[in-house]
């Protein structure tokens, strides 16, 4: 502190008074990190304990990289450790390799578990008593902070999850009041999703570890759909966090995005409606005994497989994949075509002879066939499986 006491307690008080005023007017971290580095002339930040930046005053872009590689190297060194197993500040030494000089570190702490660390960039000037002790205010309005958040966010996140969990299982009555719950949401009962269904690699009951990973990974996965602009239409039960994705975005790159380590990410088939929501989340659930920690699973991976080992729900969405889309077609007979290409090994020669078109006609209906379908016959796993699908529909009829 300052060499007058006297000056120090009041500069304390006013920083004190002007960080509890700012928490009112508060709308995340970042405003209560800005007010700080205001208040002391230094730089502020919110981390979480693996380095995401939950709120600073400077670049966000440019902090978030550095905040997760400062937080790596800091656990390599045993700071983080020691900020882990402390109740207030901590000085941090320069970290080697690792751009900036001296750190203050002070954990946010709610019911003795760490939410949070605030950090304080000691700059141009030396830090002081000052500082450690306008830290420890600061922590103290964001622990409360995250705690209202947390509960407004729970409420959230029951009426949420009680709506998606009602769409998964058939339960959308179409009245005024689910639709204006669909609006509050953000589903879209005209546009096409795809229920995925992420399966966390831990035993049941989960353990106090298992809740944290859970939790940390639901809000990544917010975080990334809130970043391709779509809402978080989300449920979570037991070991299983299922999701509604919209058909627009490919799940690869959100697996890719989650970090899928110790979990398995199953994907139902692109639906619309609350009827498709209920069948896209049954594929997902029909999945899990598949799942294999690190992979994505998708639906129509497996539907081949589970046909030929018996299942007659499978089999019958195999033909309606297969073939359906060729029924209605009849002007060009491309079901004939198909059902002739695949008894005559897609020989087009043969196949052209045996229908009595020309070759050329025949290439016209091939190429028919691949665009309605939506496939090459070039595929030889494909032809493999057409050939199975017109010897059932030939069975079956």
């Amino acid at each position: 502190m300052p060499a007058d006491p006297g000056a120090a307690l009041a500069r304390l008080k006013e920083i004190r008074v002007a960080l509890t005023n700012a928490a009112v007017a508060a709308h995340s971290l970042a405003d209560l990190a800005g007010a700080l580095s205001a208040l002391l002339g230094r730089k502020a930040a919110f981390v979480d304990q693996e380095g995401v930046l939950l709120g600073g005053a400077g670049e966000p872009d440019e902090d978030r990289a550095h905040e997760r590689n400062y937080v790596l190297a800091l656990h390599k060194t045993g700071g983080l450790k020691r900020i882990q197993d402390s109740a207030g500040p901590v000085l941090i030494a320069p970290v080697p390799d690792m751009d900036g000089g001296q750190r203050l570190g002070c954990p946010v702490r709610i019911a003795g578990g760490l939410v949070a660390i605030l950090w304080l960039d000691e700059g141009d000037a030396p830090l002081t008593e000052l500082d450690a002790l306008a830290m420890e205010h600061a922590v103290l309005i964001a622990a409360l902070h995250i705690s209202h958040q947390r509960a407004l966010h729970g409420q959230e996140e029951r009426l949420g999850y009680a709506f998606v969990g009602a769409l998964l299982e058939g339960r959308f009555d179409d009245t005024p009041a689910m639709r204006n719950r669909a609006a509050i949401n953000g589903w879209d009962p005209d546009g096409a999703y795809r229920a995925c269904l992420i399966l966390l690699d831990e035993p049941l009951p989960l353990s106090r570890v298992g809740l944290l990973r859970q939790e940390r990974l639901v809000q990544r996965l917010r975080d990334y759909l809130a970043r391709i602009g779509q809402p978080a239409l989300l449920f979570v039960s037991l070991n299983q966090i299922v999701f509604l994705l919209a058909e627009s975005h490919d799940p690869a790159p959100l697996w890719q995005a989650l970090g899928g380590k110790g979990a398995a990410l199953a994907v139902g088939r692109v639906q619309r409606g609350a009827g498709g929501m209920a069948v896209s989340g049954a594929d997902a659930q029909s999945l899990v005994p598949l799942l294999k920690p690190g992979r994505i699973h998708h639906f129509d991976e497996v539907l081949f497989a589970r046909a030929l080992l018996g299942d007659a729900a499978a089999r019958t969405m195999l033909l309606e994949k297969r073939l359906g889309p060729l029924h209605g077609e009849k002007s060009e007979a491309l079901l004939e075509t198909l059902e002739v290409l695949c008894q005559e090994g897609f020989q087009l020669a043969v196949s052209s002879r045996r229908l009595g078109v020309h070759i050329s006609t025949l290439r016209y209906r091939l190429a028919r066939i691949e665009s309605l379908l939506g496939v090459s016959l070039e595929d030889q796993g494909l032809r493999f499986e057409l050939q199975v699908a017109v010897a059932w529909k030939r069975l079956i009829e």
